[in-house]
């Protein structure tokens, strides 16, 4: 009777579990953290490859700028290269997402991985500015702190291929955060180290900064092995059939050619032979030609017609967001208020950690205002705050205005990731966010050189109020096409 009675409350208390469990149990539900907790393997190895990826970015953006001037190129020259970089980095990722449903995701993020590893340990060997230059052209170098490579379209498209349309706003929520910590704890580590390997160590400045970079590749080679960890679960139904019928052909391919020599061996006919091996050699071209072909991605009318409308917004945003990018940030900083690297990195921790709540709370306000409101909402003043930074004498205001900018600007991220994903077609999403990563980087590469001459000018904050403007040129056009758009939640 006893145990009766024991086995009725266990029961009860799990249907009706304590208030304190209730509360927090609904509070992990309003900022997404139950989502997440509740993902499946695939998607949690995902959001871990941005975070360390995001360190990785984040360590190399604070000193890319000072590694340069103590390897005495000029701040024009420094932002020739951001520019250049990120036309590689435009190209590279326009080829290799545009494929990416066709050759694999899985390939794809391990191919970006191997880019990423050569190019951190180049620039730890190397010093002159055309190998740098040529190394993060064909490789994955992040110039300004932001995504560059295939990983970013990759990733978010098969994050709203793995969960549901309820739980998308969730996700992209926590993978936008945890790629904000993951810069965070990249520029708050990287300046740490650098100021105890000067300090303490004794290195140079050169020396330090090349030991980033080895930390880089370190970085690159642990986003290798998750890779090859993701499932093909994270692959399109149509590419996995592809390759179960290329390996139902390849068997049967290997059992005719089998047969074929030994008839070949048996014949006498030397000469039909030969007529025969080039006639297949003919239609094996022409079956390769055709199979590329057809991996070529085609859009419906209505992604055509949105492509049309958001490629130019996107531009005007991301060109903003170019020409003060967080290693020109790094460098106004350093320049106007004299900031040492340990302190930068403490300033971008802090943009970091108030970002941090920026995006929880943006996950809360999507779910009652709507993705596209809470765009706009959150990046008009964003835009606002990020004009009026030059405009303070004060390093305590200054860093006040960048933090406040920070949190509003990330709770614009994770909802505009959600808005591109929803709104194509399932089987479109990695071409489509593909394509927009591409304009957003190709934006950005026209912004470093054009702040670079203006800073080699001293006029650095004509960059800010141009970027200010482009920024809200883009709030505008979104408010008039797509505040009533209906979004694909499947």
């Amino acid at each position: 009777m006893a145990n009766e009675d024991a086995h009725t409350l266990l029961d009860a208390s799990a249907q009706n579990p304590p208030p304190q469990s209730s509360k927090l149990r609904m509070l992990m539900c309003e900022v997404g953290l139950q989502a997440l907790l509740e993902s499946s393997t695939d998607v949690r190895i995902l959001c871990f490859q941005r975070l360390v990826r995001m360190i990785a970015y984040g360590q190399a953006t604070l000193i890319l700028t000072l590694y340069f001037s103590a390897l005495g190129f000029s701040d024009e020259r420094i932002g020739l290269f951001m520019s250049a970089t990120l036309i590689g980095d435009v190209l590279i990722s326009f080829f290799l997402t545009l494929f990416a449903d066709a050759l694999g995701r899985r390939r794809v993020l391990i191919l970006g991985c191997a880019m990423m590893f050569t190019s951190g340990l180049i620039f730890a060997i190397f010093d002159n500015f055309w190998i740098l230059l040529i190394a993060a052209i064909v490789g994955v170098i992040s110039p300004n702190g932001n995504e560059v490579g295939p990983f970013r379209a990759v990733e978010e498209s098969t994050l709203a291929h793995l969960v549901s349309a309820e739980s998308r706003t969730d996700i992209f929520s926590w993978y936008a955060l945890l790629g904000r910590i993951g810069s965070g704890l990249g520029t708050i580590s990287c300046g740490t180290l650098v100021q105890v390997l000067q300090d303490r160590a004794g290195w140079s400045n050169v020396y330090a900064y090349r030991f980033i970079y080895v930390s880089y590749s370190s970085i690159a080679l642990i986003k290798l092995y998750s890779s090859f960890k993701i499932s093909d679960k994270c692959e399109l139904p149509a590419f996995l059939e592809r390759r179960k019928k290329r390996a139902e052909a390849l068997d049967e391919s290997l059992d005719e050619n089998a047969i074929m020599l030994e008839n070949m061996q048996s014949s006498e006919d030397e000469l039909r032979d030969g007529a025969v091996q080039e006639e297949d050699g003919r239609l094996m071209r022409i079956t390769r030609k055709s199979g590329l072909r057809s991996s070529i991605p085609s859009f419906s009318a209505r992604s055509k017609k949105t492509l049309s409308i958001l490629m130019p917004l996107f531009f005007l945003d991301s060109f903003g967001q170019g020409l003060v990018n967080n290693s020109w940030l790094t460098y106004y900083f350093n320049d106007k208020f004299g900031v040492k690297e340990a302190s930068l990195g403490g300033i971008f921790l802090t943009g970091h950690i108030v970002a941090t709540f920026g995006a929880l709370i943006a996950a809360s306000t999507a779910k009652r205002l709507g993705v596209v409101q809470t765009m706009i909402i959150t990046h008009i003043p964003s835009s606002i705050i990020l004009g009026l930074i030059p405009a303070s004498s004060n390093l305590f205001l200054a860093i006040f205005l960048f933090a406040v900018r920070a949190g509003t600007n990330m709770m614009d991220t994770a909802p505009r990731q959600v808005f591109v994903s929803s709104i194509v077609l399932a089987e479109e999403r990695t071409s489509v966010m593909g394509i927009m990563n591409v304009v957003r980087t190709l934006s950005t590469a026209f912004g470093p050189a054009i702040t670079g001459a203006f800073a080699g000018q001293g006029r650095m904050w004509i960059s800010f109020e141009i970027a200010m403007a482009m920024k809200l040129l883009y709030d505008v056009g979104i408010l008039s096409y797509f505040l009533k758009e209906k979004l694909d939640r499947s």
